[in-house]
């Protein structure tokens, strides 16, 4: 049981709180497409804000980082594009201008030669506050 220890010792250390970035690689071209609509009237939202977070982690045991992020806005008809060639792990979020309670979120996951449509509802009048 001591020797098992032992072996655990290294895998312990390697999720410090210092975190390296594993280094990002030009893969296949991907992208995600989407709209983003009023949950309330399923009517498009002009302008709306919309994020794409790229996430990594140091280890299996670590917490998962932030390490970089793009935001777009959509055009008249609610529609956004993001395409990249940096393969990775990708979360969505689209966040009301008028109450920032209001959002929503799609995971994404791995993106490497993916073509992905998605559609992000946020309800415009009535959200929760969430403390």
């Amino acid at each position: 049981m001591r020797y098992l220890f032992l072996l655990l010792i290294p895998l312990i250390g390697s999720c410090s709180d210092e975190y390296t970035p594993v280094p990002t690689s030009n893969g296949p071209a991907w992208e995600i497409s989407g709209v983003v609509l009023d949950g309330g009237t399923g009517r498009p939202i002009a302008g709306q804000s919309v994020d794409l977070v790229r996430l990594e982690r140091s280890c299996r045991w670590c917490k998962v980082r932030a390490v970089d992020f793009v935001t777009t806005a959509t055009d008249s008809a609610g529609r956004f594009v993001f395409n990249s060639r940096v393969v990775g792990v990708y979360d969505l979020y689209a966040v009301s201008s008028k109450n920032s309670f209001c959002a929503d979120s799609k995971a994404l996951g791995y993106l490497s030669s993916q073509k992905m449509s998605v559609r992000l509802e946020i309800p415009q009048k009535s959200c929760i506050a969430r403390m």
